[in-house]
């Protein structure tokens, strides 16, 4: 059976751009880019038979993936409504500014 890759890149091939920047700035974009890496590494493993489960374990971390998926398009789609709200610059994430995130 072929296992289907569903890294962001391959789910999102035209925001390619838009994934980079975020996760070279913003934070809490980078940390639930890796949380999603490291969950659909465990599934892809889990579907491989290379780490042991049950169907209702591996159905629940699909869907954790998929929540942290529409998460993280959610911050894709923000962040280029805001690059295009901003026609007048020519330079790509030019005058993008991302609220903070703050973790106590």
């Amino acid at each position: 059976m072929t296992i289907e890759k569903h890294d962001l890149v391959h789910e999102f091939p035209d925001h390619q751009h838009t994934i980079r920047h975020l996760k070279m700035n913003d934070r809490h974009f980078a940390r639930l880019f890796e949380q999603y890496n490291e969950l659909d590494s465990l599934i892809h493993k889990m579907e491989e038979g290379a780490e042991p489960t049950s169907d209702d374990v591996l159905n629940e971390k699909k869907a954790e993936r998929v929540q942290l998926k529409d998460a993280l398009f959610t911050f894709i789609k923000e962040a280029e409504a805001v690059i295009n709200s901003n026609k007048s610059n020519t330079q790509p994430f030019a005058g993008v500014i991302l609220a903070p995130v703050f973790y106590w």
